[in-house]
């Protein structure tokens, strides 16, 4: 049986996906949060106490609201704009920000972003002021306008300062969005890197 499926309980499920994403070094802690909607409301996971819930091996404990108010203002909108979600995840893949902050391009698409319908990640690009309230709402609305065109399901934002927003009706199918950002990321430094060495040995 998969990790997450619709009978794991929330605060499992969140820690799962947690750490999936930090022991690839996909993520950093940097304003981490992870959601799922319930019948009662969203339930997170951030921060403040993901890395105490994995290393521990302490009872997954989901509280109401994330520390940080950004990432509230992030989960909240997405609930509130697209009820076919089911789960959210924002946080900065450690690949892409070294990208951005070397002021490089994008990395291009993968095959698997291809599957889930990203053809260019500059499309998902946004100023960090987008994911901030009342613009936060548009920004989600263009975003499932673009995943439409594509015959999918989801919302992708990727800021200018590193931040990667995902949501989508499953958590494996959140998971797989951020995921594939910043497996992207990490394949595009590889090949930055690579392509040093080599000019460096002439």
């Amino acid at each position: 049986m998969s990790a997450l499926t619709p009978q794991t309980p929330v605060g499992e499920a969140l820690v799962t996906i947690f750490r999936r994403l930090f022991e690839c070094d996909f993520v950093t802690l940097d304003g981490f949060a992870i959601s799922c909607r319930t019948p009662d409301g969203a339930r997170y996971l951030d921060e403040s106490d993901a890395v105490v819930r994995m290393l521990m091996g302490e009872p997954a404990v989901d509280r109401a609201a994330p520390v940080d108010p950004a990432a509230l203002t992030l989960h909240e909108a997405v609930y509130r704009a697209w009820p076919e979600a089911g789960c959210a995840v924002s946080g900065r893949p450690l690949h892409l920000q070294a990208i951005l902050a070397e002021g490089a391009a994008l990395p291009g698409p993968t095959s698997m972003l291809r599957k889930r319908g990203i053809v260019d990640l500059r499309d998902h690009l946004v100023d960090p002021a987008a994911l901030r309230a009342p613009a936060i709402d548009g920004a989600i609305a263009r975003a499932r306008a673009i995943a439409v065109d594509h015959g999918m399901k989801h919302v992708l934002i990727v800021a200018t300062d590193g931040i990667v927003f995902a949501a989508a009706p499953t958590p494996e199918e959140t998971l797989g969005h951020f995921q594939n950002v910043a497996f992207a990321a990490r394949m595009e430094c590889i090949r930055v890197e690579e392509a040093a060495l080599v000019e460096r040995k002439g």
